[in-house]
């Protein structure tokens, strides 16, 4: 066992690979001194200590490894400390030794008096007054450990892999530079489980083509399918997977969706016109195409104007018919996507049109449109966004996927978007109410018989 505090520190040093201490001789540093030139550790004799604890610095930052500095009492700690703010901001790896007044002089006001502890607090991930060689162990056990777990969580950081495996991973890249123990403590690992992983570290990773496909898919889609869709896409490619494997490899991948905003619904309360009785009755699944539409009007903030969208769809295969875009919400842009939608399915008459209580859809011109053309309007009841939930749902999916955290630096570029994001849509957004596939697939699939 080492006689003081001194042997303790330089042989600890000598194990942690600490090549020089940079410093300057002082009767407070006697020691550590006498102790260093008896090692295999070489003494840096620098100008002033500020000197000192910048070239430890520099070196930790250039090596990545423990760098370490001494000051002696007094004005040495004061000179000391500008050095090791730097450092501490830099983030570079330094242990700085400063020594003290002896102790039956603390306390007495004498001149020399710094109270180390309290000035290095600040500059300092772990700071500790040694007063004894018995104090000494447990000290220098907490700053080595303190240092093993700054330089695990560190690595993580930088790494892909999740769980375990990264844990794992972090500790064979570390071990070589730090006690094994203390690795393992910061994971919260068990040793026998970091050796049984550390094996398996090498192995071929049997998931890695499939991972290739889920990335390749949700990079295709533009970050907007959760792990149902990316698994309803691998099947239509042949891949056979379970759900849950696919869950696993997209969190392990960090593979995360487009996230919906939640928002409370807020009502129209002003005077009441026209109101349609509500025909649907959240009847949202109706056996054959063209014969039930669905519609309503959200608002955009673009290049600092408001932007209106009017779709109209088709609650057969939940395929946007037709749309208008406008920056006035005005009865001409709602009729004109309306005139679109008839224009384009010529449905037979006594087809339905659906919509909220919003005053377009009060207005004797939609009323009309819809008239004409063999139609019957229905209105979901006041306040309740549930009988047009359909519609409501599709905004919800058009503004997490194409409009939340974009940015049009134009009106006409966002109108381009939304262009391509219902393309996009109608023909390569694959439904699980339509068993995996788009809904100009489910269109087609069953306009087939009809057209045979």
């Amino acid at each position: 066992m080492a006689k003081n505090f001194a042997s303790q520190l330089v042989k600890t040093l000598e194990k942690q690979g600490v090549k020089r201490i940079f410093g300057l001789v002082g009767d407070s540093l006697n020691p550590i001194v006498d102790e260093v030139r008896q090692s295999s550790i070489e003494w840096i004799h620098v100008r002033n200590e500020e000197a000192a604890a910048f070239a430890a610095g520099a070196e930790s930052l250039v090596t990545g490894e423990l760098a370490v500095c001494a000051a002696s009492c007094g004005p040495g700690n004061t000179h000391l400390i500008q050095g090791l703010y730097d450092s501490h901001r830099n983030g570079a790896k330094v242990l700085a030794i400063a020594s003290h007044i002896p102790s039956v002089q603390i306390g007495s006001q004498f001149f020399q008096e710094t109270h180390p502890e309290q000035i290095f607090q600040e500059c300092s991930g772990y700071c500790e007054m040694v007063n004894s060689a018995a104090q000494g162990p447990k000290v220098l056990h907490h700053a080595i450990q303190l240092e093993a777990e700054n330089a695990y969580f560190k690595k993580i950081a930088g790494l892909e892999e999740p769980g375990t495996r990264l844990k794992v991973q972090a500790i064979v890249i570390l071990k070589s530079h730090h006690r094994l123990e203390y690795l393992l403590e910061a994971a919260g690992i068990p040793r026998s489980t970091f050796f049984y992983h550390q094996k398996r570290l090498n192995e071929p990773d049997k998931y890695a083509v499939l991972k290739d496909a889920i990335r390749e898919c949700f990079e295709r889609n533009k970050h907007r399918y959760g792990y149902r869709r990316v698994l309803l896409d691998l099947r239509n490619q042949g891949w056979v997977v379970n759900h849950k494997l696919v869950y696993k490899l997209m969190r392990q991948m960090g593979l995360r969706a487009k996230i919906r905003q939640r928002r409370p619904y807020v009502s129209y309360s002003g005077a009441i016109s026209h109101i349609a009785d509500n025909t649907l009755d959240r009847k949202f699944t109706p056996d054959q195409p063209n014969t039930v539409f669905v519609s309503d009007v959200t608002e955009f903030r673009v290049a600092g104007r408001k932007v209106y969208l009017s779709p109209v769809m088709d609650l057969f295969d939940r395929s946007i018919v037709a749309h208008s875009v406008a920056t006035s919400p005005s009865t001409a842009f709602t009729a004109d996507s309306l005139s679109k939608a008839i224009a384009a399915c010529a449905p037979e008459p006594g087809w339905m049109m659906h919509t909220d209580q919003g005053f377009q859809y009060q207005h004797a011109s939609w009323r009309d449109l819809i008239g004409d053309n063999g139609g019957v309007q229905s209105m979901s009841r006041k306040a309740n966004c549930y009988d047009n939930a359909v519609m409501e749902n599709f905004f919800g999916h058009l503004k997490t996927e194409m409009y939340h955290g974009e940015v049009f630096d134009t009106v006409a570029e966002f109108n381009q978007a939304i262009d391509e994001y219902i393309r996009w849509y109608n023909t390569e957004r694959i439904q699980q109410r339509l068993k995996g596939l788009t809904p100009m697939q489910y269109r087609n699939q069953t306009l087939e018989p009809l057209t045979a």
